[in-house]
């Protein structure tokens, strides 16, 4: 004698609806795994981002290797790195002045602190002493930017360096030289922050671990819901 097992109505739309959230689950999730995209061009930058907040460097105190700006931005030299206020700016359309770092060793660091959580960042630079050679870090990736170039001040213009990890928002990111006494002027950083829950339909994305956990959740609800017919 064989048993049959017929679902519900309410059973057979719930099988239903937790195989649409899975499936949906496993589609978006890929896209919270993403490693951090690195640009090196501004305009493809900018194209890739949403508003972006602008901080000119404009308020530099020389001598150390610590500055706050006004935006938030916190730059903080390590080793040997110290600051000077050198104007006008990269372009003189960037602001009255910019960052200069000198001193630099290998190993050396500059670590850029956000006050809130941001999905992006770049800034401009010039090289005065070639080899350029720094790598950029976020969330644990790394991008190596070298140049033998020199991009002096009202050349022809600053290079660039940018990141997005839109699937992990962050506040910091680390330079860390790979060369000798190096000079470099920085300038004309623009971020992006983190969308807030609620803001204009866009949250702020969720851990990778809570994206596994509910395409897990969805599928063994939908086997669960298999069984039973």
């Amino acid at each position: 004698m064989s048993t049959a097992y017929h679902l519900r109505p309410r059973r057979r739309a719930f099988s239903k609806l937790a195989a649409s959230t899975a499936l949906l689950l496993l589609t978006i999730a890929p896209a919270a795994l993403a490693a951090p995209t690195f640009y090196t061009s501004r305009a493809a930058f900018a194209a890739a981002s949403g508003s972006l907040t602008t901080e000119s460097l404009d308020v530099i105190t020389p001598g150390g290797n610590v500055t706050v700006q006004p935006t938030g931005v916190t730059l903080t030299g390590g080793g040997t790195a110290n600051f000077a206020n050198e104007g006008p700016g990269i372009f003189t359309s960037e602001g009255a002045s910019s960052l200069r770092t000198k001193d630099w060793t290998v190993g050396d660091t500059m670590t850029f602190t956000f006050a809130g959580s941001i999905v992006g960042m770049g800034f401009d630079f010039l090289d005065n002493t070639p080899p350029f050679d720094m790598n950029l870090t976020v969330n644990g990736a790394s991008f190596n930017y070298t140049s033998n170039v020199i991009q002096a001040m009202g050349g022809a213009g600053p290079l660039f360096m940018g990141v997005r990890d839109a699937g992990s928002p962050f506040t910091t990111v680390t330079l860390t030289t790979n060369a000798d006494n190096f000079i470099v002027n920085f300038d004309f950083i623009q971020f992006e922050a983190a969308p807030t829950p609620g803001g204009g339909g866009n949250n702020v994305p969720l851990p990778l671990a809570a994206w596994a956990g509910l395409a897990l959740g969805g599928v063994i609800v939908t086997r669960r819901a298999k069984k039973l017919a």
